[in-house]
């Protein structure tokens, strides 16, 4: 969940153009780690663990408990992605936003 911040509009910027990039950029990061930590388990069943594999790019990546064979995701590991992503990539958005992210298994 990520809300706009109102203030913004004084300076006839859309807040909420921000923070819909934002949670899109975070469920893209969580599906990119998903996806390679699959990718690496089916590859690799009883081999190497994915940092091993992957020279640590799975960030907010770590194994659960022995035996639970899921994916274990940081949603702060996870926002600062999305955060990097807003702030380097193209078509600038300005604005803030007040975010929360949360992963239910």
């Amino acid at each position: 969940v990520a809300d706009g911040v109102h203030a913004w509009k004084q300076a006839g910027i859309d807040s909420g153009q921000y923070s819909r990039k934002l949670v899109k950029c975070a469920r893209d990061a969580a599906r990119q780690v998903i996806s390679a930590k699959s990718l690496v388990r089916f590859l690799h069943p009883s081999g190497p663990d994915s940092d091993e594999i992957t020279g640590g790019f799975l960030m907010g990546v770590e194994e659960e408990e022995e035996g639970a064979g899921g994916v274990f995701l940081d949603p702060a590991q996870i926002l600062a992605a999305a955060w990097d992503t807003v702030s380097s990539t193209p078509p600038k958005v300005e604005g803030s936003c007040t975010a929360c992210l949360l992963f239910l298994d």
